[in-house]
């Protein structure tokens, strides 16, 4: 009987330290997100300190400009949803063990909050970055 106890203390600790795995890898995802958006903006600023730079631009090279900022903001947009997926995944995880857990289920229903997604405004950001280095490029003679 004993060994039964100690089976269940073992599969609760197993769960709960997945569990912490998983909060790890959600701050993981978070920060990543973070930092494709602040990479971006310093490909923007590095685009418009180039341009800035030149005294007259040529047609071919605002061609380059906005080819390279569009494709950066669609590749950073892409990373931050495919974060966003695995995100999702962790937390239908992380939902899934406080279901098995009676006693983190209850914390779980004291405290339902639906989890935030910022992938909706680190999109936005990143679009109105691209439309403002687009802009400046266009502004340039």
């Amino acid at each position: 009987m004993n060994n039964g106890v100690n089976a269940e203390n073992d599969d609760r600790n197993a769960l709960l330290a997945f569990l912490q795995v998983l909060r790890g890898n959600q701050e993981f995802y978070m920060r990543q997100q973070w930092a494709i958006v602040n990479y971006s903006f310093l490909i923007y600023g590095a685009i418009i300190g180039l341009i800035k730079s030149v005294d007259k631009i040529s047609c071919p090279e605002k061609i380059i400009s906005f080819s390279i900022s569009t494709l950066m903001c669609a590749a950073a947009c892409f990373f931050i949803w495919r974060l966003n997926g695995s995100l999702k995944e962790a937390q239908c995880m992380v939902n899934e063990i406080y279901n098995g857990i009676p006693v983190l289920n209850k914390i779980l229903d004291k405290c339902s909050k639906k989890p935030t997604s910022v992938s909706w405004l680190f999109t936005v950001i990143l679009i109105f970055g691209n439309l403002a280095v687009l802009w400046v490029i266009l502004r340039i003679q």
